[in-house]
């Protein structure tokens, strides 16, 4: 099976865990307030528009805009404060996220003890550890991204999109849409172009770990040999390798949030020109739509600044959980045949025959013929 088989599989299988492990109805509440949050990104720009407007009448202006405004600002929050919705949504989904956690743990814990002794002492502990703790942790880090970030900026884009085709116009519209896709573009384009360092950051990490690791772990074999100047040697040269890939990483995320808020600032500047336009000289919009547009498209344009970092926090997810399933897909060696008969003998007797011991297909530590008597716990070679 692939590893993208193998991703929608497991995603596929933890949300059928989810809806029998009594949290569904977490689930669905968390999704309600996800829906309920959508509305208010698209109701708080209207009561901008409206409180403006009433603004240039004072005598009629209805102060209970004010208050309901500022309800919504309390439930949807801000860049740095998740707001009251985002909060709660949260709170509910840590036993969730914590029962994910524990049960792909539990079945990779599981599996790496099925594996055979020849496994682990071809491996390299601090490896092995490290992609256990990237590989469990990349799930939920998928899941809540994939579900509380990309589908909520993905779902804000369409409905921005029809709003502006039927409140305005369709050249609104169409500058909402180009921009929105046109930057959705260049963010995936370059963040797969920037997977490559991000993979190759995650194995030169899990090198170092593994140096650490088993350096420590044999510290008794170093010092016997002298060889903490060649260990400490080792250890900073892989770092300092790990150091110039991870500047490839970060300079490319630089270039992809430069190319970000140009691709936002024309088409906001694009956008505005356009409606103060309207309002000046055509007086089919008022100031209260300058208000709603610019608005709007702000609070449209905020997640996109980050949808770069999340995809590429998604794509590194998706790395940690190749080098998972690498381990995953290593077969267990010494498992009961599936229609294997209970051992019964009255005596109780056990006799072996052409008896083979081996670590390594390459050595046999034992090759011969042996006999065991379980009664008296005798055995005998011959």
């Amino acid at each position: 099976m692939s590893h993208s088989c193998q991703k929608i599989t497991l995603k596929m299988d933890s949300c059928r865990a989810l809806t029998t492990s009594g949290q569904e109805n977490r689930v669905v509440f968390c999704l309600f307030l996800l829906i309920a949050g959508r509305l208010i990104n698209v109701s708080l720009p209207i009561l901008s528009k409206w409180i403006v407007d009433e603004l240039s009448t004072p005598d009629n202006f209805h102060y209970s805009l004010l208050f309901l405004a500022t309800f919504l600002k309390f439930l949807q929050g801000n860049g740095a404060m998740g707001g009251f919705l985002n909060t709660v949504r949260t709170y509910l989904w840590i036993p969730i996220q914590q029962y994910t956690t524990r049960e792909l743990e539990v079945e990779l814990f599981k599996h790496l003890h099925s594996l055979s002794l020849r496994w682990h002492l071809s491996r390299k502990t601090g490896q092995v550890l490290r992609v256990m703790d990237r590989g469990t942790s990349s799930v939920n880090n998928i899941l809540n991204y994939i579900l509380f970030n990309v589908v909520p900026t993905i779902a804000d884009i369409i409905t921005a999109v029809i709003f502006f085709f039927s409140a305005f116009n369709a050249y609104f519209g169409l500058v909402v849409f180009g921009t929105m896709v046109l930057c959705l573009a260049v963010t995936i384009s370059i963040t797969e172009w920037r997977t490559q360092y991000i993979r190759e950051a995650n194995e030169k990490d899990n090198a170092t770990s593994a140096i650490v690791t088993d350096s420590l772990i044999n510290y008794e074999t170093v010092k016997y040999y002298g060889n903490e100047e060649f260990e400490v040697n080792r250890f900073k040269k892989s770092i300092e390798s790990f150091q110039v890939t991870e500047w490839k990483t970060q300079a490319s995320l630089a270039f992809l949030n430069c190319l970000q808020n140009a691709i936002i600032g024309i088409g906001m500047i694009g956008g505005s020109v356009f409606v103060v336009y309207m309002i000046v000289h055509e007086k089919t919009l008022t100031v209260g739509d300058y208000v709603l547009f610019t608005t709007y498209l702000l609070q449209l344009y905020t997640p996109l600044n980050f949808f770069g970092t999340i995809y590429r926090v998604i794509q590194k997810a998706f790395v940690d959980m190749e080098n998972m399933f690498d381990f995953m897909n290593d077969e267990v060696e010494v498992k009961d045949l599936p229609h294997d008969l209970p051992y019964r003998d009255a005596k109780g007797t056990i006799c072996v025959t052409n008896l083979t011991l081996e670590y390594n297909i390459q050595y046999n530590a034992l090759a011969s013929t042996a006999n065991w008597n379980r009664s008296t716990r005798h055995c005998s070679f011959q």
